[in-house]
Parts: C-alpha cells; sequence; structure tokens
C-alpha cells in the first residue's frame, strides 16, 4: 500500500467514528477509533459495490397527555353511568310493580277477602313471583296456613229447583214442593 491510501483510509476512519446524534445539533460524540488491519482496508476497498440502504423506522410520534380532555372524558362517564343507574332502578320499580300486580291478581282469584287493600294483602303475603311455579306454590301454602284471609269456596252448591224438590210435602198441600214453588212465584214477581 502506498502512503496515500494509508492517509485516506484513516481519515475515512476519523469520520466513520464521529457519530452526531439525533436532536443535538452541536454536540458530538466521539468514539474511540477502531482497529483497522489489512484485511480491513482491503475488505473495504474490494466492497466499492453500493449496499442497499437500511430501511429507517418511522417514529410515530405518542400524542401529549392532555389533562382536560381525561376530566371532560371522566365527566361524560360519569354523567353516562348516572344515567343508566337512573334508568336501571326505574326498570326495578317497574318490573316490582308488575310483579305485584300479579302476585295481587292471583291472590285474588285463590279467593282473598276484598275486605283487605291490596297495600295489606300484599304486606302479609311473600315477596314471590306469581308467574312461576315455585311462586304460585308458595302463595297456595301460605293460603292454606291462613285460611281466615280467604274465602273458602262452597264446593257443594245445590240449584233450588233441586231444595224444593227435595221439601217433604203435607197432605193437606200447606207445604211441599207445589206450596214452594207458588211462593217462590210471589217473591219474584213483587221484586219485578
Amino acid at each position: 500500500m502506498s502512503e496515500e491510501t494509508t492517509e485516506e483510509t484513516t481519515e475515512e476512519a476519523a469520520k466513520a467514528d464521529v457519530e452526531v446524534e439525533p436532536g443535538a445539533q452541536e454536540e458530538v460524540v466521539a468514539k474511540p477509533p477502531k482497529k483497522r488491519g489489512r484485511k480491513r482496508a482491503a475488505s473495504k476497498a474490494a466492497s466499492t459495490e453500493p449496499q442497499a440502504k437500511p430501511v429507517e423506522e418511522e417514529v410515530v410520534a405518542e400524542p401529549a397527555f392532555d389533562q382536560a380532555a381525561m376530566d371532560k372524558m371522566r365527566l361524560e362517564l360519569e354523567a353516562e353511568l348516572i344515567a343508566v343507574r337512573s334508568a336501571r332502578g326505574e326498570m326495578e320499580k317497574q318490573s316490582a310493580r308488575v310483579r305485584d300486580r300479579t302476585r295481587l291478581d292471583f291472590l285474588r282469584q285463590r279467593g282473598a277477602l276484598d275486605q283487605l287493600s291490596d297495600e295489606h294483602l300484599l304486606t302479609l303475603t311473600p315477596d314471590v313471583d306469581a308467574a312461576s311455579s315455585e311462586g304460585r306454590a308458595m302463595l297456595d301454602n301460605f293460603a292454606s296456613q291462613n285460611p281466615s284471609i280467604f274465602l273458602v269456596k262452597d264446593t257443594h252448591k245445590v240449584s233450588i229447583p233441586t231444595l224444593v224438590e227435595a221439601l217433604p210435602s203435607s197432605k193437606m198441600g200447606v207445604f211441599g214442593a207445589d206450596t214452594a214453588r207458588k211462593m217462590l212465584r210471589s217473591a219474584m214477581d213483587k221484586k219485578g
């Protein structure tokens, strides 16, 4: 090698060892010179072919933390949460009213006394859903344990004509089926 090539190689090496960090314009960081031997210089001279440049990654800047935007978002979320809670409360109240109405209808059909107001009846009976089979079973059990609150339906109905025919008749015709029919007709005629 000649002296010129050695000087050029050392100048190139000196330039390559000095790097400028991004963002720092005046500050220069110098690295200690690397040892370059004859093999390195020969391989560098041999590789004069153009090489592909490394692809630089794009640096995506993260958005700056905006406290005001975060506070605004937090307030909006809190307002939405309050609205959802109130809507849920209204839905639960409506559901309770429907459940109470179903329970009252079941109890009235079962024969609950008319003298008891709806509020009294709801207070006395268990708070169950009468639409479910378990709820109906609990209400039936309550009705059987508290017969004083419910009317007992008379299953032994007897018709008037059957009663009239069953009356004993006298020899003189003062008592009997014919007399009872006459009395019923006259009572009905007086009303009408």
